[in-house]
């Protein structure tokens, strides 16, 4: 990795930022272990634009809790009620097609009967998954269910599968365990053993869906965060950047830097968000590494997206995690024009690719990667 211009910054985000929903994930969510605030959201929410936005602007806000989350959504303009309204219908209707803990959404029925006919916004979904998982080279993967339930992080009943638990998991795992008719809009699970979960990608898809929900209502400035994705439209009312604080993997209740930036995704992942203390005394936190159903231990401490694609966000922000700093960076390389990325490894260092070198602030040091 070659250092560009290794340097202090000043901070300059100490009193601007939007109150982060971090307390009420925490009390709500559901989420979470008895570890108390070590497990908080992956991104702190963005900051608001009432400080400086003109007295004519309108705003609405609205906070509600879907796909096991608190999520909150801010829109500026005189449609701003009406397109909040009807985005947080979308997120409903989302949560009812892809949810794994709704009996009767359609994902759950997929895992129950092994095939299901779903509509085509699910296909596609199903297709951007795919995707990710071959050009990550299995390091985004869906079919991890099973093992994600083994470890009990679907019902916080916490416990370490054996190695051989472990072994015959995987032996379900993988792409090639699903099939999709795309013209008949048919799935199928070819193994009886796999399940899936589209959790990895479904925030992100929803956030880019209440994106256009929005835009639609002729909505130019809004900020939304679903469970800590913090997804902008346009810029704060007074035409300035929103200002994403990224949350201090060591210290949750503080930022670490902040990006500013308009239009565009900002998502995180990390160890410290859903985790529990074994008997061991060791931390199992609730990213897997595909190749081995443990939590991964890559080295980072956390990964943060930046991408006009929510979805993309969402998902890159779980694999480049499970990739580790060196093979992260180089998926950068091959894809920077679709996402920049700020990595935070175990050791403190902070890494953000070139794309973010002039929208980028931190009080540490931090290195450049790609200039």
């Amino acid at each position: 990795m070659k250092n560009f211009g290794f340097q202090r910054k000043e901070s300059a985000f100490c009193c601007n930022l939007f109150f982060t929903i971090l307390s009420l994930v925490l009390m709500v969510g559901g989420l979470l272990t008895g570890c108390g605030q070590n497990n908080a959201p992956s991104a702190l929410a963005a900051d608001t634009a009432s400080q400086n936005t003109s007295a004519t602007s309108e705003s609405y806000s609205m906070e509600l809790f879907a796909m096991d989350t608190v999520m909150t959504l801010t829109a500026y303009g005189d449609s701003a009620q009406a397109a909040i309204e009807v985005s947080a219908a979308e997120i409903q209707r989302l949560e009812q097609l892809f949810s794994t803990n709704l009996e009767d959404s359609d994902i759950a029925r997929l895992n129950q009967d092994k095939q299901a006919q779903l509509p085509d916004e699910a296909i596609s979904v199903l297709q951007k998954a795919v995707q990710l998982y071959q050009d990550t080279n299995g390091a985004f993967d869906i079919t991890l269910y099973p093992i994600i339930k083994a470890w009990g992080f679907t019902t916080e009943n916490y416990r370490i599968p054996t190695s051989e638990e472990l072994q015959q998991f995987l032996q379900h795992t993988g792409i090639d365990c699903i099939t999709l008719d795309v013209d008949i809009g048919m799935v199928q699970l070819t193994d009886a053993q796999t399940e899936i979960d589209l959790g990895g990608i479904v925030k992100g898809y929803a956030s880019d869906r209440v994106i256009q929900q929005m835009a639609s209502y002729g909505v130019q400035s809004a900020v939304i965060s679903l469970g800590g994705n913090v997804q902008t439209l346009g810029t704060k009312p007074d035409g300035s950047l929103w200002r994403v604080g990224i949350q201090d993997p060591d210290a949750p209740d503080e930022c670490i830097g902040v990006v500013e930036t308009a239009n565009q995704a900002v998502i995180t992942s990390g160890p410290y968000q859903r985790y529990f203390i074994g008997e061991d005394g060791t931390r199992y936190h609730h990213i897997i590494d595909p190749q081995k159903g443990v939590p991964a231990e890559s080295g980072l401490s956390s990964v943060t997206i930046v991408s006009d694609s929510g979805i993309l966000a969402d998902g890159l922000s779980t694999a480049l995690f499970v990739m580790g700093a060196e093979r992260a960076l180089q998926y950068w390389q091959q894809h920077r024009a679709d996402f920049d990325t700020i990595l935070i490894t175990n050791d403190r260092q902070i890494i953000i690719t070139a794309g973010l070198a002039d929208c980028f602030q931190s009080e540490y040091d931090y290195y450049v990667f790609g200039e």
